[in-house]
């Protein structure tokens, strides 16, 4: 056999070994567990508010658009409900409650049963059908009813945390430390509590996520019974990342703060990223505003408190989130992708093709997909992956032969894109000509 047939067999081997790679790769992987999370912004930019409601055997999240004129002004839309079966059995259910979300849109509740034991679950979002529920570890015995999510930096490396109470910080108070996907529990933390002000009056309470909040308060409460404006200053002890202790000083940040109707409670708190809490009248839905842009003393001060004309459904059984960014009133840049494409080194008459996606103003979530025969099928190099926002990820295909055209498709979002149009770009074509000893070429053949 001569070296050029000898060759030749070689490459034909390398071709149906590519060729079987990409249809193992066309199937589609598990999903990212990005596909759970629930969207953060509307199509235009503006912050949803979130709310959950317990039934007696579901838990139903109702979801505000404030630029949606189509929905009821005093009902917001149904987005998700996960019915008690969703749920492992701990026990006879009080109810879920303890709305939490991160600003990836991981969304938390506490499953409490009759006898006061807490018990953690993310709540994942699915666009068709029930949502499902992971169960992520016991919490406590408390009455939780109340929660928000927390984070912090330190030495580069950020740390999640969920604090859950009865009420403002009352009962059996804990900090959840979350791993950094979110997705379990790395500490159950006994919160220290000081300065006398935790009250299960004060029915939820938010994490005041950005620069707006004024200087040493960390969280925020509504006490609707003794009209007051409740404040909290977190600090650590112990490792980050290891063996940690938390403390929360609780004050009183505002007296003589009036406006609900009717005689029930604040019931649920809804953070975002403007300075903006909002607290929701249980007697008639409405949600009242603090802005901590406005909050320079611990006195009422001129702006500070406000009603709203945002209505949420009035329930006793309820709580409230958002993400911790973004505005209910201003739109902000939704996050989006860059991409180029590119044709890598030949090798032996084949060479790769790769796509580089850069993510900017959030993190973003994208499918890329590929084909080699004219678009009559594709092949699926990443489904939901996360990317955050000012990195680059660079995907590669497996070695094509010369003259074969490569094209390629994405799609992305600021959650997993698990439908929607995909987007082209550049197609590259392999130019690797094979060279025979001979000094003649071949071109692959």
């Amino acid at each position: 056999m001569t070296i050029k047939k000898l060759f030749l067999s070689a490459l034909s081997f390398l071709l149906i070994f590519s060729l079987v790679f990409v249809t193992i790769e066309s199937v589609d992987p598990e999903p990212a567990f990005a596909s759970g999370e629930f969207s953060c912004l509307s199509s235009d930019g503006k912050a949803y508010i979130f709310q959950s409601k317990w039934t007696g055997s579901d838990l139903v999240i109702l979801r505000r658009d404030p630029s949606d004129s189509s929905q009821s002004s005093t009902t917001p839309d149904t987005v998700e409900t996960f019915p008690s079966s969703a749920f492992q059995d701990h026990g006879d259910i009080a109810e879920i409650n303890s709305l939490a979300m991160d600003k990836d849109g991981n969304m938390y509740a506490v499953y409490k049963t009759t006898g006061q034991e807490g018990y953690l679950y993310k709540l994942n979002y699915n666009s068709s059908g029930y949502g499902t529920a992971t169960y992520l570890g016991y919490v406590g015995a408390s009455d939780y009813n109340a929660a928000t999510y927390y984070e912090r930096t330190v030495d580069g490396e950020l740390y999640k945390y969920l604090i859950i109470g009865r009420g403002y910080l009352a009962g059996d108070p804990r900090a959840i430390r979350l791993n950094s996907a979110g997705t379990s529990i790395e500490q159950n933390i006994d919160i220290t509590i000081t300065g006398g002000e935790s009250n299960r009056k004060a029915k939820d309470f938010a994490w005041i996520s950005d620069d707006a909040h004024p200087a040493g308060l960390d969280l925020i409460a509504y006490n609707r019974d003794a009209s007051q404006l409740l404040g909290g200053s977190i600090s650590h002890g112990g490792t980050p990342g290891g063996t940690e202790t938390m403390t929360i000083a609780t004050s009183v940040r505002a007296s003589g703060v009036t406006g609900f109707t009717g005689t029930k409670d604040s019931g649920a708190a809804m953070y975002f990223g403007d300075g903006i809490t909002y607290f929701m009248n249980n007697n008639n839905g409405r949600l009242w505003k603090y802005d901590a842009t406005n909050d320079t003393s611990d006195v009422l001060n001129s702006g500070e408190w406000a009603s709203t004309n945002f209505y949420m459904d009035n329930s006793s059984n309820t709580d409230g989130a958002g993400c911790g960014f973004g505005s209910t009133t201003e739109a902000i840049a939704v996050g989006s992708v860059s991409v180029t494409t590119s044709l890598n080194s030949c090798s032996s008459g084949t060479a790769t093709s790769s796509i580089a996606v850069t993510a900017s103003g959030s993190t973003m979530y994208v499918d890329v997909q590929y084909s080699t025969n004219g678009g009559s099928s594709w092949a699926t190099l990443q489904n939901g992956n996360a990317i955050s926002s000012g990195s680059t990820e660079t995907y590669t295909t497996p070695a094509q032969s010369h003259s074969t055209t490569i094209q390629w498709q994405y799609r992305s979002g600021t959650s997993d894109p698990t439908s929607g149009s995909y987007t082209s770009a550049t197609a590259r074509t392999v130019d690797c000509p094979v060279i025979d000893t001979t000094g003649a070429s071949s071109f692959g053949s």
